[in-house]
């Protein structure tokens, strides 16, 4: 009996709650509470929005982030959005500490001989504000001709890109890992374009067209290039580098110039391309260059082969039809299967083994 009572008096408060809030209610009677926030200096919170305005839900203190614009800063809450310390820009060298470069401040321009490199200030960099870039033709009456290497390289905000036809070189690296960058057109006049020039451009879509000068594709030049649709070869293009377009998902097609003679390692590895020829003016082919290629279901091999090594079509699961010449000259040593099947989809296919020479 002694334990029954002890229960009964543990619940009672509870009750006598609920009958305290059904009176003040005035009966049974459910809280509504606004959808926006309602602040003060130190917390946010949800007010009702029946007739109980006393009544609050989801109180927590703020948290701060900064942020700005082109003429001020703030720190903002990043649940409610309330604003504090909001002030005009002050500038150093052209920098906030807030973060914000000033737009005359952004690029840096380098003079050699008679001509500019220009590059990016490194503080623009995490400027969010920085999104679209245009390199101007000349630069105290002198022109801008080069991109430095690593010029733009990590100018994650960066969505679009104007290039003046002054531009000769555009460096290693340049704008590699520009991930919101959208497009890109290449100025005609252009000579060098470096390797990984455009690697980690996950955002670059359309077609680029290279300029005619540009006859060498350079390595992982747009590795990575996930929505990348189509390339323009220049006339007289000769060789297409490692891993140039591995991983362009949205790459479904391409036409390789029959004045290509070496296409590099992994060259088109993991494309979205669905019908490959390879001209007849190849000579070289490194391994696992079309490997991955999920939606491959044509491939034609024209090329009179000169060195080779193998797995060219490895993982091509939709492959339907498969042209091959005879495998070349010169087997590279380490080779083991020595038989075009071989060649084509790696060392154990069909059969293969170690030692086998069919």
């Amino acid at each position: 009996m002694r334990k029954s009572l002890k229960i009964g008096l543990a619940i009672l408060p509870a009750v006598v709650g609920t009958v305290a809030c059904l009176a003040a209610c005035g009966g049974e009677h459910t809280h509504t509470f606004a959808t926006d926030w309602s602040s003060d200096a130190d917390y946010h919170w949800h007010a009702a929005t029946c007739k109980h305005t006393e009544e609050i839900k989801d109180k927590d203190p703020h948290t701060f982030t900064d942020d700005f614009n082109a003429t001020k800063h703030w720190q903002i809450c990043t649940v409610c959005e309330s604003k504090k310390d909001e002030a005009e820009h002050t500038f150093v060298n052209g920098v906030c500490g807030c973060g914000y470069v000033d737009p005359s401040a952004r690029l840096i321009y380098t003079l050699s001989g008679n001509e500019y490199t220009v590059s990016v200030n490194q503080a623009a960099l995490e400027d969010k504000t920085f999104t679209n870039l245009e390199i101007p033709k000349e630069y105290e009456g002198k022109q801008v001709r080069r991109i430095a290497e690593n010029g733009f390289n990590g100018a994650k905000y960066l969505k679009s890109i104007t290039l003046p036809d002054s531009i000769r070189y555009i460096g290693d690296y340049a704008f590699q890992n520009c991930e919101s960058l959208t497009g890109i057109e290449l100025p005609g006049a252009l000579q060098q374009l470096g390797n990984q020039a455009f690697n980690g451009c996950r955002s670059l879509t359309g077609t680029v067209t290279m300029p005619s000068a540009i006859t060498v594709i350079g390595e992982n030049l747009f590795l990575n290039c996930e929505k990348l649709t189509g390339i323009g070869f220049a006339a007289g293009t000769t060789r297409i580098g490692t891993q140039a377009f591995a991983n362009c998902k949205a790459l479904t097609s391409v036409t390789i110039p029959d004045t290509v003679n070496y296409i590099g390692l992994k060259a088109f590895k993991g494309t979205g391309l669905t019908d490959v020829t390879v001209p007849e003016s190849v000579t070289t082919l490194f391994s696992y260059a079309f490997e991955d290629c999920t939606s491959l279901t044509n491939a034609t091999i024209l090329a009179n082969i000169e060195y080779a090594t193998g797995s060219w079509f490895g993982g091509c699961t939709a492959l339907q039809t498969l042209t091959l010449p005879f495998v070349g000259q010169d087997i590279h040593p380490l080779e083991v299967s020595r038989t075009a099947f071989g060649f084509a989809f790696g060392t154990n296919a069909y059969g293969v083994t170690e030692g086998e020479n069919a």
